[in-house]
Order: C-alpha cells, then sequence, then structure tokens
C-alpha cells in the first residue's frame, strides 16, 4: 500500500546543484559513528604517506551527503530502496564539492531514481543513483552476484576469510548523524528513530576499513538494497566475505 503524504515526487528531468564542504572534523565526526576508523581518513601523518597524499572522505559520508540533498530537496518521510555509488577519485578534507542531482523515471510509476555526480577540482569523485519513493520498503532477500574468481589468495587474503561485528546506534547517535550531514528527514527525529541508510553502509565500511582487508584499503563501488528499517537500539550484525580476488586490479 502507498504511503499517504502531503510531498509529491519531482517531475522527470528535474535537477538540482548543491555545494558541499567537508572538513576534517567531519570526517573524524563520522569515524566515531560508523565505526570506521581507517587511518585514510582519520590519521593525516599516515595518509600524508599514501598515495592520496591527505585524508580523504569515507565513501559513507559522501553517500550519506547525497541522501541528505535528496531528502532536502523531495522532504517528507521518503524511503531509499536502492543506492548505487561509485568512487572514481577521492575526496579530500576543505575542498569544495559539486553536487548535481537529476531525476529519472523508474519502471515503477510511485518512485523516481535520483542520478548525481559529485565534482571537485581533481574532477568526479562520486556518482551514483538513489531509488527513492514514498511506498513501503519491500521485504526479502538479495542474492549476492556470483562471479568467478581469479586468485585463490592475494596479500595475505583468501577466498572464504570472513569479518563480522555487531553494533547498537542509539537515538543520540542519529541525532548526531543528522546535524552533521543536515539531513532533514522527520524519522531521524521519530522517539524511536529510524537509522540512516549510511550509517547501516558505515557498519559494513567499517569492517572492510578496519579488520577485512583492514586499514589503507579503499572502497571503489557498491550496491545497497534496502529492506526494512532499522530502529535505534536495534542490535546489528554486519559481516564481509571474500569470494573474489582480482591480482590485476590490486
Amino acid at each position: 500500500m502507498a504511503r499517504v503524504t502531503d510531498h509529491s515526487l519531482p517531475s522527470i528531468g528535474s535537477e538540482r546543484d548543491v555545494g558541499l564542504r567537508f572538513t576534517q572534523r567531519d570526517f573524524d565526526t563520522f569515524a566515531q559513528l560508523s565505526g570506521d576508523t581507517n587511518p585514510i581518513h582519520v590519521d593525516p601523518e599516515f595518509a600524508a604517506t599514501t598515495r592520496f597524499g591527505g585524508t580523504v572522505a569515507h565513501g559513507m559520508l559522501l553517500f550519506a551527503a547525497a541522501n541528505a540533498a535528496i531528502n532536502r530537496w523531495i522532504g517528507g518521510r521518503l524511503n531509499l530502496h536502492e543506492q548505487q555509488l561509485m568512487f572514481p577519485a577521492p575526496t579530500f578534507a576543505d575542498e569544495d564539492v559539486s553536487l548535481r542531482l537529476t531525476i529519472q523515471p523508474d519502471q515503477d510509476a510511485t518512485r523516481r531514481r535520483v542520478d548525481f555526480m559529485m565534482t571537485a577540482s581533481s574532477g568526479d569523485t562520486c556518482r551514483g543513483r538513489a531509488l527513492v519513493g514514498f511506498d513501503e520498503l519491500r521485504t526479502g532477500r538479495s542474492a549476492p552476484d556470483t562471479v568467478p574468481t581469479e586468485a585463490v589468495a592475494l596479500k595475505g587474503l583468501r577466498i572464504g576469510m570472513q569479518a563480522e561485528r555487531t553494533r547498537v546506534l542509539s537515538a543520540n547517535d542519529i541525532r548526531t548523524f543528522a546535524e552533521l550531514t543536515r539531513d532533514p528527514h522527520p524519522g531521524y527525529g521519530d522517539s524511536s528513530p529510524i537509522v540512516p541508510p549510511a550509517l547501516l553502509g558505515g557498519a559494513i565500511s567499517d569492517l572492510l576499513g578496519v579488520s577485512l582487508p583492514g586499514p589503507g584499503s579503499n572502497w571503489l563501488k557498491q550496491t545497497y538494497r534496502f529492506h526494512r528499517h532499522v530502529l535505534a537500539g536495534d542490535e546489528v550484525r554486519s559481516s564481509v566475505a571474500i569470494t573474489r580476488l582480482r591480482p590485476a586490479k590490486n
């Protein structure tokens, strides 16, 4: 059943430009919220020795910023059904970033696809597509894509290695997130607030950046599908497993 709302979805082809700027303090705050303390985000001395030459934004912080911009534009209790992201280049602290949002059609008339691109002085740093609507999330389980591996072991990693972590996000964590990202979604202010999608993604980013593969690794692309809301106080178990190794891609 479609949710009754006072808001409407933007017309196809509508565009919006948003200016963004992230600080090291933003990186540090998001690291505390997500648990992703990968030193490429929070340790300027370490990051200076990497190919980046300085700390870079969490991919999930960019996810959060894009989603917040969509929520500010469309308003209401908008649901995020699916999120795709690619990170062709890093986003650094204290640089001006331009975000462009474009509304595209979806085969479901109750939803819209929002294409977005983040651009800094170095070029495009993040691009993706969000599937949004006022209809309810649909329960289910997504089967992972099956792709052949190109190696059994690589740099101490092996097919089948796994890592997992359990955590609980509080209402205060969600308020801090909403303030950090300027996200007005009303669900974040409920008496039992919903956990923002980017913080669910942050639980995976935490594992990738801290546990497996671990510090120094960076995330190139992602696809998420959201089947139901998680509430503050819910115990969430996140897990990652190595299913493919690609020596040519390092």
